[in-house]
């Protein structure tokens, strides 16, 4: 089977992108297929990871409007696609949708929209949203990363149940064979610095505990365009020795076992696999139930907690009853793992490749 995924900008390598050259990577190690990776841009030199047997295409050097050069770049793309006998396209998130749809008019190949966030995010604007409607109308198969997305398009865009499907992206690492530190006075939180992410809600949270707690600390792992920002925050509120940011480091080297639990304030996300990662270091989780992720992967008073939305004294009373209760931590380690198969490669790489099959009969 001949597969092409298509990215805004390949060399940005940001959660998009990554999740293209993983797929990319998995399937082309089938014999039987061949896969290429089309890039509507390249800003950036190529440094991707991809094996050599992914083959790569660059649309268009420079960066420009997809809007205002929508047929150059189509034409382009459908030259590609054609060119190369492209069974099935997959456009990773909606910014490449309209791009895929105009260059596929005529042509034989299968388009897969693969939506990377989910509807109630409206931070995009509405051009965003109406490549999101592009996408629900037109495409030969839709794929949502939660099952509350699924639902929502189904609702929203009025989707036939048999052209939609979640599909989570997956997580290679294992469930940590260290025991949980139940003496440990730590939070963790992990994720880049940007206003989705909710830090502003998470600064606020911290004043009310750690000026209660002094004997706990809260680290912060990650970096992005709000670091400015935030740390003026942890100044303004005298945070600097308990609230803590450590910037941008690989997963092995986050302290996630050297942590009594894991916290995240965001307001959207779309499956958040640092969420996964803080489970397999048995870690419990305290999330608010935002639009999308937690409430799948967090099971409340089971093993975690998950918080009204944006509420900062809810937030805080959920910590402060971790903080205060070793048992309830310990029991909710214990069930830390709970539900974490379905984000296993071999299950997530199964469910693609019967989507697939499917489509290429």
């Amino acid at each position: 089977m001949t597969i092409a995924f298509l990215v805004y900008d390949i060399s940005l390598t940001g959660g998009a992108e990554r999740v293209a050259i993983n797929l990319a990577n998995e399937l082309s190690k089938n014999p039987e297929n061949t896969i290429h990776i089309i890039s509507v841009f390249k800003e950036k030199d190529l440094s991707t990871g991809l094996l050599e047997q992914v083959e790569v295409e660059i649309l268009n050097n420079e960066k420009c409007s997809i809007t205002k050069h929508l047929f150059k770049l189509s034409n382009a793309l459908k030259q590609c696609v054609v060119g190369n006998d492209i069974e099935v396209l997959v456009s990773i998130t909606a910014g490449v949708v309209t791009l895929a749809h105009t260059a596929l008019k005529k042509t034989m190949t299968k388009h897969v929209y693969a939506e990377h966030s989910n509807l109630e995010n409206r931070t995009y604007g509405c051009k965003h949203r109406f490549r999101q409607w592009v996408g629900a109308k037109y495409a030969d198969k839709i794929v949502t990363l939660t099952e509350r997305d699924l639902n929502n398009f189904i609702k929203q865009f009025k989707v036939r149940a048999d052209r939609i499907i979640a599909i989570p992206n997956w997580y290679e690492g294992e469930v940590s064979d260290k025991a949980y530190s139940k003496s440990s006075k730590n939070i963790i939180s992990v994720g880049r610095l940007e206003y989705v992410k909710g830090y502003d809600y998470l600064i606020e949270v911290a004043k009310i505990v750690l000026n209660k707690h002094k004997d706990w600390r809260w680290s912060i792992y990650g970096d992005g365009s709000e670091r400015e920002r935030v740390e003026e925050k942890i100044q303004e509120n005298n945070l600097e020795d308990c609230l803590l940011l450590h910037g941008n480091v690989s997963s092995d080297k986050i302290d996630y076992s050297g942590s009594a639990f894991f916290v995240m304030t965001s307001r959207y996300e779309g499956l958040p696999l640092s969420i996964i990662e803080a489970q397999c270091a048995k870690l419990p989780v305290i999330s608010f139930d935002c639009p999308t992720g937690p409430s799948e992967m967090v099971e409340d008073g089971v093993n975690g907690f998950l918080v009204e939305p944006y509420s900062i004294e809810s937030l805080a009373k959920k910590i402060e009853c971790l903080i205060n209760s070793e048992s309830l931590r310990v029991e909710f380690s214990r069930n830390s793992t709970n539900g974490l198969e379905k984000y296993k490669k071999t299950k997530v790489l199964r469910q693609w490749n019967t989507l697939f099959n499917q489509l290429v009969r």
